[in-house]
Parts: C-alpha cells; structure tokens; sequence
C-alpha cells in the first residue's frame, strides 16, 4: 500500500497547520515530496509489509499435528508415483494415457484418505492446501490423458506445465506459506520421515 506523502490540516490539529513565511527557506518542506531528479523513482517503491512471525506452539498442541504430519507423508507416494509418469514428457517421449488415469486415480485416493485424518486446528490450513493440490492434480491429469488419447500436442504440453506448478503458488492460502507456518509453530515437523530416510 503506497504511503499518503500529503499532510492535511487534520494531522497538526485545527488551526496548527503550518503557514508559509516570508523566506521560502522557512516553509516546511516534506522530503518525500518532489524532486528535480526526473530518474529517482524512489517515490514509487512501495515498502514491502513486515511478516508477523508465527508464535511458536507448546509441546502439547504440537504432538497433534506431529501425528498429523507422520499420517500424511504416506499420501505424498501417489504425486511422487504421478511425476515419474510425467517426467518422459519433458525429454519429448510418449506418455501412456492409461498409465496417467492411473495416476490420477492414485491422487484421488491420497485426497480422500488425506480428508479423513485427524486434522487438529493447527495444521487445518495445510491440511487443507495439501487437499486442494490433490484435486488440481487429479483434474490436471485427466485433461492430459484426455489429451495423449486425442494426440493434441499443444494440449498435452499445456497439461505437463500446468501440472508441473501446481502447488508452487506463494503467499496465504498457499502450500508452501501454510506448512512454513505449521512448521514455525511446530519445528519438529522438520524431522518427520527422516528416520525412514536413514
């Protein structure tokens, strides 16, 4: 939101505006208004909006949403299993329209057991994010084997890309700003699965 660089009457009180003396040195000047310099563009830069750190959750609101957390990693396997059908595209192969339907239907299950979790009010918002990145998916995958079956490349590459960014949106609402909060609230969530990584 730009600044208002104009004072009006209202900010110094009725009747304590200031007034113009005899010597042009003596007006009060605002500093953030004109210049001679036709390339200072400063007047346009909009300050960027500090972020309100997320509070940090205790132990006990966050045992819930670890629970939560070691729950939904399984349902990562079916986008994970949908990128290698996906992958060929981007070295110009074939796709196997079967194989993607497949896929899609793999999502479709993740969304529904992900929807029926225990979801504790922290981890809502992502639960919900992660939900509607599967629905994308599922409906992103269906147009690109409708697509390969039809043989439309233009339509099958406009697919691959469009499935490609989902979930790669920024800011509130979004995948990613939803779990770096949830895991502001709760940094322990960092080091869910990586036992299974050992």
């Amino acid at each position: 939101m730009v600044g208002d660089g104009f004072h009006g009457v209202d900010e110094y009180g009725e009747g304590q505006a200031p007034t113009p003396s005899d010597s042009p040195d003596d007006i009060p000047t605002n500093p953030n208004v004109g210049t001679d310099d036709p390339d200072d563009d400063s007047l346009d830069e909009t300050p960027e909006p500090e972020e309100t750190p997320v509070p940090q959750a205790s132990d006990e609101d966050c045992e819930p949403v670890l629970e939560w957390a070691e729950s939904t990693i399984a349902q990562f396997d079916a986008l994970n299993a949908a990128y290698e059908v996906i992958a060929p595209a981007l070295t110009g192969e074939e796709l196997n329209a079967d194989a993607i339907r497949d896929a899609a239907d793999a999502i479709e299950d993740a969304a529904n057991e992900q929807a029926d979790i225990d979801t504790p009010e922290l981890a809502e918002d992502a639960n919900d994010a992660l939900i509607a990145v599967f629905d994308d998916s599922v409906g992103t995958l269906n147009d690109l084997a409708d697509a390969v079956e039809a043989d439309d490349t233009e339509a099958i590459d406009a697919a691959v890309e469009a499935f490609f960014t989902i979930g790669t949106e920024e800011g509130p609402g979004s995948l990613s700003q939803s779990f770096d909060d949830l895991s502001e609230a709760c940094p322990a969530i960092e080091n869910i699965g990586e036992e299974d990584e050992a």
